[in-house]
């Protein structure tokens, strides 16, 4: 652009509010002064030097505009923000395809349970893990994500049981929240669900031949806690502690709580069958084409039923054996 008879390398700066220029394209007396307190990229805030009202030239077509820049020390960017940069044509917004709400991931909904203790184990508060400081941004926004989802809540109150947090890298780099459950383990009372395993399933597969093998999205999220279960779950982290108002994944009584919930909104459908957070759906026939069928059939039944509940599902994959 140009900026007082001289030649300026802006970079547009569609985020911006403003816009900056370095004191070295200004005279002294243009500069008057400014109440603005910049905030760099870093969140490190900056006092300007003051602002001036000039032309902007587009030497390119010889558009004019008059604009605002916040007069900034030597050595920073030049920037345009985005109403000067929409009103000489040089960035195109367009409104219509702007998404006005972004909803949060959804969860499924098994219903509520409620969690057993024995009383007779003393109830443990323990003090927050150390989170070294390279994890602690990413940790942080994890935890603020949760809190959205409504997975985690923020607690003020007393706690009789404070666990510490776990911070676990996936496979893919992500990071997971869990709550060290060592403590509290030894005061939950499991309900000896019996959990089905493959040796369970097999002889109900009599000429099975297609299988679909689903995966329940976020398993163990889809069973609420009530509010004393919630409560007792409690986990201390460098930021504030937090409850899970969703059965976590790390309780010793959490596979078999999902299982019964799973078994219970599912119902007794033939040929499907749930083996840890996974959903087998066996196609049988004496032909393949009439295993497909079959498969196809069963499918579509379980969706019938999921339809019916919050449920949420990834098909993994359909093979033949």
């Amino acid at each position: 652009m140009n900026v007082n008879d001289c030649n300026v390398r802006f970079q547009l700066d569609s985020a911006a509010d403003v816009n900056t220029i370095c004191k070295r394209y200004i005279r002294k007396e243009q500069v008057k002064p400014s109440s603005i307190t910049l905030r760099m990229w870093n969140k490190t805030p900056m006092k300007p030097i003051g602002e001036v009202h000039l032309k902007l030239i587009n030497p390119k077509n010889g558009d004019e505009t008059m604009a605002t820049l916040v007069v900034v020390p030597n050595g920073h960017m030049n920037l345009l923000g985005l109403d000067t940069i929409r009103r000489m044509g040089l960035i195109t917004v367009n409104d219509d395809r702007f998404i006005a709400k972004v909803e949060t991931q959804k969860i499924g909904d098994l219903g509520e349970i409620t969690l057993k203790v024995d009383e007779n184990v003393p109830a443990k508060t323990l003090p927050s893990r150390k989170l070294p400081l390279s994890l602690q941004d990413d940790v942080k926004k994890e935890i603020d994500k949760l809190v959205e989802r409504q997975v985690l809540i923020p607690v003020t109150e007393p706690s009789k049981w404070v666990s510490q947090m776990a911070v676990v890298r996936k496979p893919n780099g992500k990071l997971r929240i869990c709550i060290d459950p060592q403590p509290l383990n030894t005061a939950l009372i499991r309900e000896h669900y019996k959990l089905p395993t493959l040796d369970d399933v097999l002889p109900k597969l009599a000429n099975a031949k297609i299988f679909s093998r689903l995966d329940v999205r976020e398993a163990y999220w889809h069973v609420k806690l009530d509010k004393e279960s919630s409560d007792l779950t409690t986990m201390i982290t460098p930021f504030g502690r937090y409850r899970w108002a969703r059965l976590p994944f790390d309780l010793k009584v959490s596979s078999e709580i999902f299982q019964r919930k799973l078994r219970e909104a599912l119902g007794d459908i033939e040929g499907v069958f749930t083996i840890a957070d996974d959903i087998i759906v066996a196609g049988c026939g004496h032909t393949n084409e009439e295993a497909r069928t079959d498969n196809d059939r069963k499918l579509k039944k379980l969706f019938q039923v999921v339809m019916t509940i919050t449920f949420f599902l990834m098909r993994k994959r359909k093979k033949l054996d």
